[in-house]
């Protein structure tokens, strides 16, 4: 892969051979129709790794118009609560060094980073992203991550760490992008044209690539590709149901003009009848017509068929939980246990926690050299409580209390921050603990026990009571 080194300063810049590829779709018709006809999908997943970039371009087309499929993504992206306790990797850490380590890894935006990365990586199959360094006031530097357009960009390999790294196609980036891209890449760019190197591929030192499959390939394609031909269903479904199946239902109000039964003649003049057919409409509500006219009327319904085709809307729905594998109740469209939901949304974290290794490992690559690592728990949004119970019940067994913290949601740095202040500002002094009834003797109580009732409260049942006493 790798066809030619060269060196600027104290970096290394690695060219590889590879077709050129295009330069993407255009989305500026983002709102517009979607073009997309089922035959199309399933073509495209006959060889989804090969087309993953028309499948891609569908899951941008598709979550521009569909609520339900957004639902979907940002469902599973935060799922996991990406709770971690630290651990250092050197013996004979003192309370000193571990608080400096702490504050170093709050930097990089542990929690929050990966829910943003998971969501971009669902709904493409790939993302990419190199982090930089930006100073705060009073902060100092802290890590944030630059996403990098997939158009220009490939998986490369699996390193040591375990982290997907990529390459950039540097000939194919435009003066427009490459303005915001980071220093790394602009400084290849430049080296590209400096020395008119024909290679176009760069690998980025301090990148990584996530991929949602988890399978090492240059490209992959969207977590729900799979049911995409369901989401289409399901939308052209609910727009015939909305556009076309209401306006079928018509109910009608009929005006019946009394008729002279001698000379045949309606009873009142023309501009009569028209003031009331005119001020009956006004008052009627959409999808209900108005006839005026002498004739008798026969009432037909067509709720029959209604009910027919609302449930091809609710069918099409439910061929999405089933191909996803995701309980409808999760989004209060079905009625169910908790039981049952709860089981359901366990599940759906499993399949979301095969994530939580690439995270470590791409958090530890970041780590390297600091003499520190994390691990995440294996908590969720929706089993945290449980957890957090759990686990404080084996406390007194030689649990670890780091990692009691970490299933309660606060980070190492904050924990041993809230200790240190609630320490200087004695916080057990402003908030005493009352003791509870169960823990008062009658030494330490004025009146303990409930107050006794007046004669005139006393049941006849709680007067009996008393006198045998």
């Amino acid at each position: 892969m790798v066809d030619k080194k060269l060196e600027s300063g104290d970096k290394t810049y690695y060219f590889g051979i590879s077709p050129p590829q295009t330069s993407g779709t255009n989305y500026s018709w983002l709102y517009r129709t979607l073009l997309i006809s089922k035959r199309q999908v399933d073509d495209a997943l006959k060889d989804p790794y090969s087309n993953y970039q028309i499948l891609q371009d569908y899951s941008y087309r598709i979550s521009g118009l569909s609520t339900f499929y957004n639902n979907y993504l940002e469902y599973l992206a935060n799922l996991l609560t990406f709770d971690y306790f630290l651990y250092p990797t050197k013996e004979n850490v003192d309370h000193v060094e571990y608080t400096r380590l702490a504050k170093d890894v709050s930097k990089y935006d542990v929690k929050s980073f990966p829910r943003v990365a998971l969501y971009d990586t669902l709904k493409y199959g790939e993302s990419y992203w190199i982090p930089v360094t930006s100073s705060q006031a009073g902060e100092g530097n802290k890590t944030m991550y630059q996403k990098i357009p997939k158009k220009y960009c490939r998986a490369y390999e699996k390193d040591n760490y375990g982290v997907y790294r990529f390459q950039i196609n540097i000939a194919m980036i435009d003066y427009n992008d490459l303005e915001y891209m980071p220093n790394e890449i602009q400084q290849a760019k430049k080296l590209w044209e400096d020395k008119n190197i024909n290679q176009p591929w760069v690998t980025v030192r301090n990148g990584f690539a996530l991929l949602a499959h988890l399978e090492y390939r240059e490209h992959d394609y969207p977590y729900l590709a799979h049911i995409f031909t369901d989401f289409l269903s399901y939308e052209d479904n609910k727009t015939y149901y909305d556009d076309y199946l209401k306006e079928d239902n018509v109910k009608m109000v009929h005006n019946k003009i009394p008729i002279d039964k001698e000379n045949n003649e309606p009873l009142y003049g023309f501009d009569v009848i028209k003031a009331y057919h005119e001020e009956t409409k006004k008052n009627v509500p959409k999808n209900v017509s108005v006839a005026t006219n002498p004739f008798d009327a026969t009432a037909l319904t067509f709720d029959k068929n209604s009910q027919i085709q609302a449930n091809i809307v609710e069918q099409s729905k439910t061929n999405i939980e089933n191909g996803a594998g995701i309980n409808g109740s999760i989004f209060n469209t079905e009625k169910t246990t908790a039981q049952i939901l709860e089981k359901s949304m366990q599940k759906d974290a499993n399949n979301m926690q095969r994530f939580l290794p690439e995270f470590e490992n791409i958090f530890n690559w970041l780590f390297r050299g600091k003499g520190c690592k994390i691990s995440f728990v294996d908590s969720n949004n929706y089993n945290k409580s449980v957890k957090i119970s759990n686990y404080g019940q084996g406390l007194n067994n030689g649990g670890s209390r780091l990692q009691y913290i970490a299933y309660t949601g606060l980070e190492p740095y904050e924990f041993l921050q809230l200790s240190e202040v609630e320490k200087n500002i004695d916080v057990d002094s402003l908030m005493p603990p009352k003791a509870m009834s169960a823990q008062l003797s009658s030494s330490e109580a004025d009146s303990p026990g409930a107050p006794p009732l007046d004669d005139n409260e006393i049941s006849d049942e709680g007067e009996r009571t008393r006198e045998k006493s």
